[in-house]
């Protein structure tokens, strides 16, 4: 058995709502009707919008690279990488806040390999932004320019 209390503040619409939603959970419980079935009994809106209660803020995560190992971890947990990913995330973090064009990238991380052309740059960025999952400091796109590293203060290089 599950006890849930439910609070409706207001006047006697606010009753008439409480007594269809406590009939139409009650319902749920013995399994007679769905959960679509409660706008109708209630008389309300299908949908309503609600504001969430304000969330804790988390602190940042922290990117921690050790480029003598070549790994990288948010908040303690290892990021699995490609070798470019990490030269590119490592070169970042070694010059943030400064804003690189895609062919600095390819010639300072890619040294113009044959095949890569500046769009290799983006879909490195894009997997390196996935991987981070919004965590740590953000690669940040500066339109018409290229790319930087943002948030340097939630990242760390570590020596060994």
């Amino acid at each position: 058995m599950v006890e849930i209390s439910i609070a409706i503040h207001g006047g006697p619409e606010s009753r008439k709502t409480a007594r269809a939603l406590a009939e139409w959970l009650s319902s749920i419980a013995d399994g007679d009707t769905g959960a679509l079935a409660v706008p109708q009994r209630i008389g309300a809106p299908a949908l309503v919008a609600v504001p969430a209660p304000a969330a804790a803020s988390r602190p940042a995560a922290e990117l921690v690279l050790c480029p003598d190992r070549r790994t990288a971890s948010v908040d303690g947990v290892a990021m699995t990488l490609t070798r470019r990913e990490y030269d590119l995330l490592l070169f970042l973090a070694e010059n943030p806040r400064q804003v690189f064009s895609r062919a600095q990238l390819l010639d300072l991380v890619w040294q113009h390999e044959a095949t890569c052309g500046e769009r290799t740059v983006d879909v490195h960025v894009l997997r390196l932004r996935r991987k981070l999952h919004g965590r740590g400091p953000l690669i940040t796109t500066v339109r018409g320019l290229g790319y930087r590293l943002d948030g340097a203060d939630r990242l760390s290089i570590d020596a060994g």
